[in-house]
């Protein structure tokens, strides 16, 4: 669906990338990075997902968040320039791990609070 999808916008993207030539918003360099990755990207789809269908859920979950992130790092860089995109997915990052260390930290200490709570109700 996604293939098609794109398949139906690639003349729209490639008509813009032209425009953003002719006008000097694009530079060469920069058309030709972003025409050859949406054609790799394009050409690439059904390998992916074949691999991801083969990938059992704890290696799936990691490798689509990787893949979920270089995505959002492209678009905001395409948006804002690479380190303003840097920063923002910097702190993105930060905030999710640091999420992910206190929900580790709070199931480590639920048992003893537990106990405490056990304790505390008899006396």
């Amino acid at each position: 669906m996604i293939t098609q999808l794109l398949l139906a916008i690639s003349p729209l993207f490639i008509a813009l990338i032209g425009l953003g030539l002719i006008v000097g918003l694009v530079s060469g360099r920069k058309a030709s990075r972003w025409l050859g990755g949406f054609v790799l990207f394009l050409l690439l789809i059904p390998i992916r997902n074949e691999i991801l269908r083969m990938l059992p859920l704890w290696l799936w979950l990691p490798v689509v968040a990787v893949l979920a992130i270089r995505g959002l790092i492209s678009v905001l860089t395409v948006l804002f320039g690479r380190g303003i995109a840097e920063h923002a997915v910097g702190g993105l990052l930060a905030d999710a791990l640091s999420g992910l260390f206190r929900a580790v930290l709070w199931i480590l200490v639920l048992p003893f609070r537990l106990i405490v709570y056990a304790i505390r109700s008899r006396a």
